[in-house]
């Protein structure tokens, strides 16, 4: 497709989606549900590509060759030009075993592979990833393996009529759909980087490329369907959340929305027939920003993603804002002087191109694995040595700590009374947060002197309202903590968790669940958020320059300096207990003494670090009784 073929309000679409894919991972809150810009993308992609691919059998040009020969010219010299400065930025930037975990995500994306590794490795919205400078080559991988199957279908396709065309590919979408509703129940990771799970995003666009009209839309149906389109690509942008199952029936927000909009403007015979919507999307800024999307995406995420390794912390909104500028200036220069040259390489050097592009995704294949098999290029930083922090494998294993996320706990009493003592019955209710007390809890057991049941769940806070389409297990484990308060002569409850990663509307029904226990004749502890950081601390500790320290070591904490106090009030009719003041001074927390670490990673207490809280809150709460927590 030309330049002067492209479609404005298209390329307005990719500005919107690109726009707030930035602003979601340079940290502005106002926009919880930026990441669904690459649903926008995906839309678009299958439009484009089956218009391109319905203009060539119309000229009688298709061809496999052709196809990949415009793909490879498109997508590799941006990408193989980023990997290249990217990798570069990460041999002086990375510790060791970051570098080699890099290595390991090149050679994956350079083989149009990425979305697997890190569906094996990690999270999209993991603490851990946002410090993986190549994680938004998930993407681009799956857009190209959906390029491997594309081309033969659509041309198939082609040879029947529209209306059967249209049915095969409805069903197709409709089955996609289907794994990925059925994903974000079973394998929400798979689901989110899966091809299978993610085609009917892409086949959207094939579909809405596919349908011809015969009668043209009037003004006012352009106008509705535009503004129908703008509010659903908004709606998902301003309300969806990171804890949201995605993509599901959630992804239909924004698939659905950026159809909508292209259909709005599709077939247009004049520029005053364009809606409202298309007007605004054709604005040449927009436009503009349209055009370097690609080369913005590809340069944006290494930016964020080196910032917060090496700063330790989640930029400012003004060093968001600033990387926001230096993104669309990177994307600008890579546009013009990387992508346009080679977009518009005549098809006479088909051949060439071809063999260029696999040669060069092969040595980005090869660069990636330089690092892997340099262990790191650990000689890089002799002082750095990952220890093993003792404290996780207290956790009681899975009848205690439970981590399937579809099946409710199996859950054992005897063997998840974790202590025992004279005075009273507790139940410490929560996730890993709340588990990660148990370690402190066996070494202090004396001083508690009361029995204690552990009932803890992953990713699942301890309320009784809480529903989670990802994690369906959470609510039926949930709703028998009533009857088990009874069956096992509970009196106290405590109740902790990742209360940072709860929605703020399901927050807000932690008083439904602590009258609900107060009914049930208990007394309810809330333990509020306990400090959490950026990354795993030892990193922090060693690029921090603390690690020669011998006193007490600090780090900025990533938990706003009010949330606790604002769990304080949801936490009205309980005893709140706020972690922070035991090893926060303001915005700083102690993460080790001497040599020493209270934490195994980015917030889970190790064995020291529980003890430590545990001695530091658990036992300055007493009953009117006498019985001591």
């Amino acid at each position: 497709m030309t330049l002067s073929a492209r479609r404005d309000d298209i390329d307005g679409l990719r500005c919107v989606a690109i726009l707030s894919v930035l602003l979601f991972h340079f940290g502005f809150s106002f926009i919880p549900g930026g990441y669904t810009g690459v649903d926008v993308f995906f839309v678009i992609s299958g439009y484009v590509i089956t218009k391109s691919i319905h203009l060539d059998i119309a000229r009688d040009q298709f061809s496999i060759g052709n196809f990949y020969f415009k793909r490879f010219r498109r997508i590799t010299p941006a990408f193989v030009t980023t990997l290249l400065l990217t990798s570069a930025a990460c041999y002086f930037l990375l510790l060791p075993d970051d570098l080699v975990d890099f290595g390991k995500s090149a050679a994956a994306a350079s083989a149009f592979a990425s979305n697997f590794y890190f569906w094996k490795t990690s999270g999209y919205f993991a603490s851990a990833a946002q410090t993986k400078p190549l994680l938004h080559t998930w993407s681009l991988s799956v857009e190209e393996q959906f390029y491997i199957f594309s081309p033969l279908l659509i041309y198939a396709l082609s040879r029947i009529s529209a209306r059967k065309a249209l049915w095969a590919l409805a069903l197709i979408m409709l089955a996609s759909l289907a794994v990925s509703i059925a994903a974000v129940f079973l394998a929400p990771t798979l689901g989110f980087f899966g091809l299978p799970s993610r085609a009917w995003e892409l086949l959207i666009g094939v579909w809405l490329a596919t349908f011809d009209p015969r009668s043209q839309p009037s003004r006012a149906a352009r106008q509705a369907l535009g503004l129908a389109g703008a509010a659903l690509i908004a709606a998902g942008m301003l309300l969806l959340r990171e804890d949201d199952p995605f993509p599901g029936w959630y992804a239909l927000l924004p698939c659905v929305g950026t159809a909508l909009c292209i259909a709005a403007g599709t077939n247009l015979r004049n520029t005053d027939e364009q809606s409202l919507v298309g007007r605004l999307l054709s604005w040449r800024p927009m436009v503009w920003i349209g055009w370097i999307s690609y080369s913005v995406y590809l340069v944006h995420w290494p930016i964020a993603a080196l910032f917060q390794y090496r700063m330790l912390r989640a930029p400012t909104p003004l060093e968001g804002a600033a990387m926001v500028g230096i993104s669309i200036m990177l994307g600008t220069l890579s546009w013009r002087f990387v992508e346009q040259p080679t977009r518009h390489i005549d098809a006479r050097h088909m051949r060439r191109v071809l063999v260029g592009g696999v040669g060069a995704n092969l040595a980005g294949v090869a660069l990636g694995l330089l690092p892997v098999m340099g262990q790191g290029f650990a000689w890089r930083y002799p002082e750095w040595r990952q220890q093993k922090i003792a404290g996780l494998e207290d956790w009681g294993g899975a009848q205690c700590f439970h981590q399937d996320p579809t099946t409710p706990i199996d859950w054992d009493a005897r063997k998840c009374t974790r202590i025992h003592g004279d005075k009273g019955r507790i139940l410490l209710w929560g996730d890993s947060f709340a588990a990660q007390y148990t370690p402190g809890i066996l070494r202090d057991g004396l001083h508690i002197n009361s029995d204690v049941l552990q009932y803890t769940f992953a990713g699942c806070p301890p309320l009784l309202t809480y529903h989670s389409l990802a994690r369906t297990g959470c609510h039926r484990s949930n709703q028998r903590v009533p009857d088990l308060i009874r069956q096992q002569h509970i009196d106290t409850v405590v109740m902790a968790a990742k209360w940072t990663d709860v929605p703020q509307h399901t927050l807000h029904e932690m008083p439904a669940t602590i009258d609900a226990l107060r009914r049930a004749g208990v007394r309810v502890i809330v333990i509020g958020q306990s400090p959490e950081f950026a990354m795993d601390v030892q990193r922090i500790d060693y690029l921090s320059g603390q690690i020669a320290q011998k006193g007490k070591s600090e780090w900025l904490t990533s938990v706003d300096a009010d949330f606790n106090a604002k769990m304080m009030k949801l936490a009205k009719g309980a005893t709140f207990i706020d972690p922070m003041r035991a090893f926060c001074n303001g915005r700083f927390c102690r993460y080790k003494s001497g040599s020493t670490y209270y934490f195994v990673d980015y917030g889970h207490f190790s064995r020291e670090g529980s003890l430590r809280a545990v001695e530091a809150y658990f036992s300055s709460v007493v009953r009117a009784d006498g019985v001591r927590l």
